[in-house]
């Protein structure tokens, strides 16, 4: 029994051991590398690996471009301005990324060099939330509220939001309808009011009705609605425009064709 000890116990010793020995290695290594030996090594080994590359004569052969939706191969290969057969320590990995960046629906962008001739490139895009309308001009707008500098592809199953200053308000409004799935779901359009407000645009087969929020709190003023849409159906009602812009209460306004349909009775 006490020769049983003795060997678990030298054994723990020995794990500590190497693992006292493995943390030294690896904390050395660092130290060599980030040290001004270690630097000028990556450096020497840089400065070899051009020199090899002109030696060999590498030359761009492939380009392999993945995670591209938006973005077609023809207007990345346009930014990047690299020809066929190109020599490879010709091209600037940095140079590359900026270029790519520059593109509208391009968010994120890694550039690689795999030898002897290709390149590889990896696009992450950017996330349309809304389409917005500016007078005339259309823009997507991606998922931190910012334009898109594209005014052709034009995601059509995107709420519209409309007016100067809807890009940097559709994010809360967007947040607070998310809240409300019941309406989201059949919003087709917001419009700002003089920049304070929003005017919600329902999806209806009669021509839909429009829902008027308040400057503020318009996210409990929806839920609001939604509460009383749960009792008496008011999005179900004849109406053309719901207005919750007061606390205490919730105003309905008739369609005017249901006025037309009175007279015609009388």
């Amino acid at each position: 029994m006490r020769l049983e000890f003795k060997m678990k116990k030298k054994g723990k010793s020995a794990w500590k051991l190497k693992s006292l020995i493995g943390a030294v290695i690896v904390s050395g290594l660092i130290g060599l590398y980030l040290s001004p030996v270690g630097q000028a090594g990556v450096a020497a080994c840089q400065k070899m690996w051009t020199v090899m590359a002109e030696q060999a004569h590498w030359r761009l052969n492939q380009v392999v471009v993945e995670g591209h939706k938006r973005t077609d191969v023809k207007t990345i290969m346009n930014a990047l301005n690299i020809t066929q057969n190109q020599k490879m320590d010709t091209i600037s990995l940095v140079d590359a990324r900026q270029k790519l960046l520059t593109l509208p629906w391009i968010k994120e962008a890694i550039v690689e060099r795999h030898l002897p001739d290709k390149l590889v490139i990896r696009i992450t895009e950017k996330t349309p939330i809304a389409l917005w309308q500016n007078n005339q001009n259309y823009q997507p707008l991606d998922e931190l509220g910012h334009p898109i500098k594209d005014d052709k592809l034009l995601p059509a199953d995107l709420i519209l939001v409309v007016g100067s200053d809807a890009p940097e308000n559709t994010l809360s409004l967007l947040a607070a309808l998310e809240q409300v799935p019941s309406i989201n779901s059949d919003v087709k359009s917001a419009v700002r009011i003089e920049k304070r407000r929003w005017n919600l645009h329902l999806m209806d087969p009669e021509g839909g009705i429009k829902i008027m929020l308040p400057e503020t709190g318009f996210d409990k003023a929806l839920k609001r609605l939604v509460h009383q849409n749960e009792k008496e159906n008011l999005l179900k009602k004849n109406v053309d425009a719901i207005d919750v812009r007061l606390s205490d209460r919730i105003i309905l306004h008739p369609k005017k064709t249901s006025f037309k349909k009175k007279e015609n009775k009388k």
